[in-house]
């Protein structure tokens, strides 16, 4: 048998005390190993300023309406804007108005028109006269542009002088028209561009009553280039720019009067100068109406052209409105 002698009589208290050392020891080995090891191979971080998808062409989220200041009980009021959208992914939107607040107030109408880009082109004769021209139309945006190119070697022009008349109407109503003075308003010179009003009342057309005409030069909306004699404008190319503001930004209608020596040539060919509504005019479709709360796409990239239309009633009481568009997203669920 075995026999202890003294110095062995703790043995077995001092084996598990070593035990307990090694495993401490061990343990504390695992836990900074594991403490070496990578969190990660990689990271990748970023920072930045998100700005919003659909803006005015220009950058900006605010505008102002026109009438900003003073309007007229009875007028309407027209202004374009141009909407981007800069994200590469469509965007839905819709339009809100408030006037005060509120939802909508007797005696203010606002219309959305949705621009598409009008262009259309022309050529006489058409059934009527002889004098050969290409007519242009095309939107330039807050305006419509017609450029008349006649053919100046025409017997019609041989006396070296021609004139011009563009009659515009809105629906079944003509308005007025703006015409190169070929001496039938003795007020002004020969080849003066006017602007004339057409009487609704019965009395027609009173171009030759001073009263009645305006120069173009002192009208902010219309523009026309163009000299009568043929030593000035020796290729006949005429250009009348009219604003929106003048017409409608859904659908007008106009036609042409090219005037010679000899006879009157017009577009459409069976235009009359005592035609009392606009039957016989050409159409224009400017634009497509999108109503308040009715949702629409603007793709991506793209920019759209809207006018919008805020009539005042006549009869519409006088105070202080303030009138706000929003143009919202509309997000799908």
């Amino acid at each position: 048998m075995l026999v202890y002698g003294p110095e062995n009589k703790n043995g077995g208290k001092d084996m598990k005390r070593t035990t307990v050392i090694i495993a401490a020891l061990l343990t504390i080995f695992a836990v900074t190993a594991s403490a070496t090891l990578l969190q990660y191979y990689g990271r990748i971080t970023g920072t930045v300023n998100v700005k919003q998808s659909v803006v005015f062409s220009d950058g900006t989220t605010e505008k102002t309406y026109s009438f900003e200041g003073d309007a007229v009980a009875g007028n309407t009021y027209m202004d374009t804007f141009r909407i981007k959208n800069r994200a590469n992914v469509p965007a839905t939107v819709k339009f809100v108005d408030t006037v005060n607040g509120k939802d909508e107030e007797d005696g203010i109408t606002t219309t959305y028109w949705k621009q598409e880009g009008y262009r259309d082109t022309k050529t006489t004769p058409d059934g009527c006269g002889s004098i050969p021209a290409t007519i242009t139309v095309e939107d330039l945006g807050e305006a419509v542009k017609w450029t008349i190119n006649m053919d100046e070697s025409n017997e019609a022009f041989s006396n070296g002088h021609a004139a011009v008349g563009l009659i515009i109407g809105v629906g079944d109503r003509i308005l007025f028209q703006v015409h190169s003075n070929d001496g039938t308003c003795s007020a002004y010179g020969w080849g003066t561009w006017l602007y004339s009003p057409y009487d609704s009342t019965g009395g027609g057309w009173h171009t030759g009553e001073p009263e009645w005409n305006t120069p173009v030069d002192e009208m902010a909306d219309i523009n026309a280039v163009g000299a009568r004699d043929l030593t000035d404008n020796p290729d006949l190319i005429f250009e009348i720019t009219i604003g929106k503001k003048l017409l409608h930004p859904g659908e007008f209608k106009w036609a042409m009067a090219l005037m010679g020596r000899t006879s009157d040539t017009y577009s459409p060919g069976d235009f009359s100068w005592t035609d009392s509504d606009t039957s016989h005019f050409h159409t224009a479709t400017l634009g497509t109406e999108i109503q308040e709360g009715e949702t629409f796409t603007i793709g991506a990239g793209e920019t759209v052209t809207f006018v919008i239309v805020n009539e005042f009633d006549i009869a519409l009481r006088p105070a202080t409105y303030t009138i706000t568009t929003y143009l919202e997203p509309v997000v799908e669920p």
